[in-house]
């Protein structure tokens, strides 16, 4: 990303999406330096992820791809400027999340012969709980502070080609990320590359505290369904002077 402190706006393609795009292309111009749009999610087979993509009108630096499987990396991968690489981590072995890092890097290699041009991106992904449907799908452990922020000190060291960490709540989690402030604290003191986060943010109180923490937040299902959010998070974020 060209700077930190910035609102990531998640589309999943599963969703009706229609006015959430129609938003952003309506009000790029006013937006454009806060804010970056991903696409990608676990159900859709990439037709639709290949479809957001090219109704999302806005500059392809923007656009990144967030996939949840081989095929939207397939479909997708030509029209955006990067992919986001996951090396998926849990405080115990789990043959399910095993075999998600093996398709991760088969998915890698296929768009490396695919799209050698669109920019791979590589970082640590941490689900905090079990309760949220991504929770389910990596078999996510339920953390606290000190399990999560030991996994990640011992991640980096394995991993240190990686570009940044992304502790997630779990899509639309029960409990915003925004309830772990003392665990985002605590994890920007041990690590010296940017911190994403995500997961259950539903007010604009909630994204203020964690954007003063973290470099990027992201969000899905409250955008998805309250579009002129956006609008409103962006205004904060500008009036915060939170960018760099």
């Amino acid at each position: 990303m060209d700077n930190l402190k910035k609102i990531v706006c998640l589309i999943d393609p599963s969703w009706d999406y229609h006015k959430l795009l129609k938003l952003i292309n309506n009000n790029w111009n006013s937006i454009k330096d806060e804010i970056n749009i991903w696409v990608g999610c676990a159900k859709d087979n990439g037709k639709r992820t290949k479809e957001v993509l090219e109704n999302l009108n806005i500059p392809l630096k923007n656009k990144f791809l967030f996939p949840g499987t081989v095929r939207q990396g397939i479909y997708g991968g030509g029209k955006v400027s990067a992919v986001y690489i996951p090396k998926v981590i849990g405080n115990h072995f789990s043959l399910k999340r095993f075999f998600i890092n093996i398709l991760v890097e088969v998915g890698t290699l296929s768009l490396k012969l695919i799209y050698p041009k669109t920019k791979r991106i590589k970082y640590l992904y941490l689900v905090l709980s079990r309760k949220t449907r991504v929770g389910k799908k990596v078999d996510a452990s339920e953390l606290s502070d000190s399990e999560a922020l030991k996994l990640i000190k011992k991640s980096i060291k394995q991993n240190p080609k990686i570009n940044h960490v992304y502790v997630e709540g779990g899509s639309n989690a029960k409990h915003s990320i925004a309830e772990r402030l003392q665990l985002l604290k605590n994890i920007k003191n041990v690590i010296d590359i940017p911190l994403y986060c995500g997961g259950g943010i539903r007010n604009i109180k909630e994204f203020k505290d964690t954007i003063k923490i973290a470099d990027v937040v992201v969000i899905g299902h409250y955008f998805g369904e309250n579009p002129e959010k956006i609008l409103e998070f962006v205004k904060a974020i500008k009036k915060e002077n939170y960018l760099e």
